[in-house]
């Protein structure tokens, strides 16, 4: 059961680089350019996570920084309950193995779809 509490959001300006178009649900991080997001980078340092469905470049954003938030998973993954989460290179969820600390798993996956979507407390390195 996907779940989201005590959400506060960071409004700011989307990346307009086509290949780091982020996806609601997905993590994001600062781009070289002021004011942008894009998905992160492989072990990049989170900002936190989308909450804008299907933004366009250019279009100001949504983005929740602490709370419990719905994460989009990597596809294939396993991910333990309670375990550290990390993003890949696309903004998706990920067992931790190196790199930031996104947040806890509030929820166990035996191996995700496309698609599948988890509960995460946000730690963001904490």
């Amino acid at each position: 059961m996907a779940i989201e509490a005590n959400v506060q959001t960071l409004g700011i300006m989307k990346s307009g680089a086509a290949s780091g178009i982020a996806v609601d649900r997905f993590v994001v991080e600062s781009s070289s350019v002021a004011n942008t997001v894009i998905k992160t980078s492989a072990n990049g340092k989170a900002l936190g996570v989308l909450k804008t469905a299907t933004p366009v470049d250019g279009q100001r954003v949504t983005i929740q920084t602490n709370g419990v938030a719905q994460i989009e998973v990597l596809a294939g993954q396993t991910i333990a309950l309670s375990g550290d989460i990390g993003a890949d290179a696309d903004g998706k969820a990920k067992a931790w193995a190196s790199g930031p600390v996104l947040g806890r798993a509030l929820e166990a996956v035996t191996t995700a779809g496309a698609g599948h979507r988890i509960s995460v407390l946000l730690t963001l390195g904490q």
